[in-house]
């Protein structure tokens, strides 16, 4: 369950990230995914 949580956030950002129209909404996006990704990630992260 806590990993499908996690796939389902990424997803959300992601989506997110590819609708937005405004670069710097993007950049943010972006870092804010990657921070998501390090933060959350427990070694088995996209098995």
């Amino acid at each position: 369950m806590y990993k499908l949580c996690k796939h389902l956030l990424y997803a959300i950002v992601l989506i997110l990230c590819i609708i937005s129209e405004d670069i710097w909404n993007k950049l943010n996006c972006i870092a804010i995914f990657l921070y998501l990704k390090v933060s959350l990630t427990d070694g088995d992260d996209w098995n």
